[in-house]
Order: structure tokens, then C-alpha cells, then sequence
């Protein structure tokens, strides 16, 4: 099971370009990290965003990667203006309905490894 879950991960991150993120990994601790991806499913390179966090849960660590995403899409002041012009008031539902998430929890050893390997994703999480 673990060997599939650090393969998974590899493909998540191999099919994105990582927009932004956060996070760190204590290489040294014992405790579970947590990596989120989500990712916008649209487009021809599609643009994600990344956190890991080694504290709370899953859940929390995949809130925090959609509000990185959110922030880093609503920066295309021109793109939102002709969503909310075209949808009105449902712009925002528009924008993130190709939205997809997904979370891992790893060891920190594991997870170190396959993120130092991935050059977007190491310049955004610090080891």
C-alpha cells in the first residue's frame, strides 16, 4: 500500500505545474504529513496548488491548498471579470467546478523524497 501511495502522488504531481503553495517537512519527526493537491482540471497545464503540513488533519491541509488556489486564480483580475460577466452570480461555482483534490499521508521520510524530487513542488515546501 505504501508503494502505491507514493506512486499516486509521483503521477498528481507530474501532471501538474504548481501554481503555489506552503509547508514544511521536519524530516526528523515521526509524524504524519499530510500532502494536499488540488488542482484546476482545465486547460492544457493545468495549475494546482500544494501544502504540506505536518500537524491537524487531512482535511485541514486540503481546506488550506483550495484557499491557496482560490488566491492565486482571482490574481487573473481578467479572467474573473469575464467569469462574473458571462455567469453573474455564479462566477465562483464556474471557477472552480473542474476543481479536483486530493490528500496523502505520509511518513515525512516518504514524503521528503518525493517532493524534493519534483522541482515545483520543492521550491514551495521547505525541508
Amino acid at each position: 500500500m505504501r508503494y502505491q501511495m507514493t506512486k499516486d502522488l509521483d503521477r498528481w504531481l507530474a501532471g501538474v505545474v504548481i501554481l503555489a503553495g506552503e509547508g514544511s517537512i521536519d524530516i526528523s519527526s515521526k509524524a504524519k504529513v499530510w500532502i494536499a493537491i488540488v488542482h484546476d482540471g482545465g486547460g492544457f497545464s493545468p495549475g494546482a496548488a500544494i501544502v504540506a503540513a505536518d500537524y491537524g488533519s487531512g482535511d485541514e491541509a486540503l481546506e488550506r491548498a483550495v484557499e491557496l488556489l482560490e488566491e492565486k486564480t482571482m490574481e487573473d483580475t481578467e479572467y474573473i471579470e469575464e467569469l462574473e460577466k458571462e455567469w453573474r452570480e455564479s462566477w465562483r461555482e464556474i471557477l472552480t467546478e473542474r476543481w479536483d483534490g486530493r490528500v496523502w499521508g505520509l511518513s515525512s521520510s516518504d514524503a521528503a523524497k518525493i517532493l524534493k524530487n519534483d522541482k515545483s513542488a520543492a521550491e514551495v515546501i521547505y525541508f
